[in-house]
């Protein structure tokens, strides 16, 4: 974290400000560097949003708040066999649900999401992760049992480090609900 710090304060003050920097001027003054740069001027603000999407964000939110919760307090979630639900199903199925819930409550057209550019670009991403993740949950399903052991002695005997176990497993397998499986 303190390095972090002081990473951000050195950067505050390194270089020129960009309306003082003559290079950057200078490429901004070509049209295609410019759109490059700043994109679209688009902005939201000054915008009254329609009430479908403040809808829609509270229903995410909400569904947030209620899988922080059931994370927090374990004896809240359904046991089955003794066991809590796990909290890698609790995740999906309550995103699941908040996504039906908007889809229903605010009367969005389903075929329309699917021409949105952010939802092409995440489904581009899914199946580029999944991909990784397959062949992340092959490599280390292999040798699970092992890593759990060792990072698992390293939390007990280092508490403030299960984030940075958390960190690295998440890296291995190229997914954080994966790394919150392995390691809880």
């Amino acid at each position: 974290l303190l390095g972090i710090l002081a990473i951000g304060i050195f950067s505050w003050f390194r270089g020129k400000d960009l309306d003082k920097d003559e290079a950057f001027q200078a490429f901004i003054a070509i049209p295609e560097n410019r759109h490059y740069v700043y994109g679209d001027t688009a902005t939201l603000l000054d915008k009254k949003l329609p009430t479908s999407n403040w809808i829609a964000m509270w229903i995410f939110l909400a569904s947030i708040a209620v899988v922080a919760l059931l994370g927090a307090f374990s004896e809240l979630r359904p046991a089955f066999d003794g066991k809590p639900l796990s909290m890698v199903l609790v995740i999906q199925m309550f995103m699941l649900l908040s996504g039906a819930l908007i889809i229903i409550i605010t009367k969005t057209n389903p075929a329309s999401i699917s021409k949105n550019e952010v939802f092409r670009s995440g489904m581009i991403a899914i199946v580029a992760v999944y991909g990784i993740a397959w062949m992340a949950e092959t490599m280390f399903g292999a040798h699970m049992t092992e890593i759990k052991g060792v990072l698992g002695e390293m939390v007990k005997e280092y508490p403030w480090a299960y984030a940075i176990v958390l960190l690295l497993v998440s890296k291995f397998v190229n997914s954080q609900a994966a790394a919150l499986a392995a390691i809880v």
